[in-house]
């Protein structure tokens, strides 16, 4: 059940109201009264799926409302009382920050929640403002107010997102798609708005709010007589009805899941409205909400440290680009996302090779003012040893398809070819002391930051991709 908690009094008091609209079976089930057990059979089967379906439309509410810290706000009336409030631009550029005030990590974005809420809230505050109490005056200023505000908030709200996506693309060397993130979520929210102010406008939204304020009002009823409380108002809560709204789209979307026609024909649709952002050169919702997997995948194997060896690098870059595969692939993500990542990881392996030469250079240079000191001891990355273990190990995925595999024939590969230039580099420090991780791959090393919960970096790999 959900349990209303944006504004307004007696939220709590209605919790699962609008989950019963759906599911009204329960009430038939229930009352059904037989002594046949073929009829209680199927009156405990209905009850089941009854359920099931119920616990279903729960999950799709929660992906689709997000709250933040200015939920509990009523933002209604702030549009009423303050021509010039800032309340709803501010509520949509608080999804960027956590509870704490700090911005958000690109991972912690729940990026379809933040979309929904949003689009549901404007379609709410809409519907209250054309439909309550308030001279038309009033109601002009008001959702003139209302969409300065939206559209100002939805600015600060992608500039933040775009902002913290902009690591990962400076990564891949393509720096201007910061903006393209942030166009592509205004066009997402933008979409969705307009779609609940149509759902609000039909003849099915304003009879399902209006079933929903009936609901509201018999709970309320039922419980007075108990705690006193009071029935919630859709029409001036404006977290109520925003709850209602996103319900409402919760239980369309399970109803077309269950479908399997109507399921098959919103994949093709999908499919084809991807094909069209693709070429437009924006990004889908799929691809935004993997975005923070990707800019994790950077660091999950590799680190710029200068004591590496070229297969050591090699290997952990090719890891890395197959968790991308992976995460792209498991994520839905548009063939726009993929083909640009992977026609600029090059960027990505070439500015890291840089950088550990950068920083090579520089210890050699220290090195060299001391006696005695070889001048192979910290000399440049040979970046055919690098690309030759990249490719294997990616090799290594495509033949079969197996992370697995990946993890275990690339080491093998990467070592054999470690153990062969460790006789013809004697005097170079990454070859002659190295960073021991060879030795230790199989076996835990607590001593290592590397291996800071006692896992042999074999197992971090593979649980890496689980």
């Amino acid at each position: 059940m959900i349990s209303f908690n944006a504004t307004g009094n007696g939220l709590s008091t209605v919790s699962g109201i609008l989950s019963n609209l759906t599911i009204k079976q329960d009430v038939n089930i229930n009352s059904t009264s037989t002594s046949s057990d073929k009829s209680l059979k199927i009156t405990q089967q209905l009850r089941s799926s009854a359920q099931g379906s119920k616990a279903s439309i729960d999950r799709e509410f929660e992906n689709l409302y997000e709250t933040n810290v200015l939920s509990n706000n009523s933002i209604l009336k702030s549009l009423k009382n303050d021509e010039d409030s800032s309340l709803f631009q501010e509520y949509i550029s608080a999804f960027a920050y956590d509870d704490s005030g700090n911005a958000k990590d690109l991972s912690n974005y729940e990026i379809e929640g933040v979309i929904n809420t949003i689009g549901a809230t404007y379609a709410a505050l809409t519907y209250q403002i054309e439909n309550g109490n308030y001279s038309n005056k009033d109601k002009e200023t008001m959702l003139s107010s209302l969409e300065r505000q939206f559209e100002q908030g939805v600015a600060d709200l992608t500039d933040s997102f775009g902002a913290s996506a902009s690591s990962l693309f400076s990564s891949l060397g393509v720096d201007a798609e910061t903006k393209n993130v942030a166009q592509s979520l205004t066009d997402l929210i933008t979409e969705q708005k307009d779609h609940y102010l149509e759902f609000i406008n039909s003849d099915e939204g304003k009879k399902y709010i209006a079933e929903a304020q009936n609901s509201s009002n018999i709970a309320a009823n039922a419980a007075a007589s108990s705690d006193g409380s009071a029935s919630v108002n859709l029409l001036t809560d404006d977290g109520a009805l925003t709850q209602a709204i996103l319900r409402h789209e919760a239980e369309s979307r399970v109803e077309a899941k269950e479908d399997a026609t109507a399921a098959a024909k919103e994949t093709e649709a999908k499919a084809d409205e991807t094909t069209k952002v693709a070429n437009a050169n924006a990004f889908t919702l799929d691809d935004l909400e993997v975005l923070g997997e990707l800019q994790s995948s950077l660091t999950t194997f590799f680190n710029q440290n200068g004591n590496k060896s070229e297969e050591e690098i090699g290997y952990q870059l090719g890891l890395t680009y197959i968790k991308a595969q992976e995460i792209m692939t498991q994520g839905n993500a548009s063939s726009h996302l993929s083909s640009l990542f992977n026609s600029n990881f090059d960027n990505f392996v070439d500015s890291s090779i840089d950088a550990i030469n950068k920083s090579l250079k520089q210890k050699q240079a220290k090195a060299d003012e001391f006696e005695n000191t070889s001048e192979n001891a910290y000399k440049s990355l040979d970046e055919s040893t690098i690309q030759n273990i990249y490719n294997q190990t990616i090799s290594a995925y495509q033949n079969t398809g197996s992370t697995t595999d990946a993890v275990i024939n690339g080491f093998e590969m990467a070592n054999s070819s470690f153990i062969q230039n460790q006789a013809l580099n004697s005097s170079t420090i990454r070859y002659s002391v190295g960073d021991g991780f060879f030795d230790n791959f199989y076996h835990s090393d607590k001593n290592s930051n590397g291996y800071s919960n006692g896992m042999s970096t074999f197992r971090r790999y593979t649980q890496a991709f689980a």
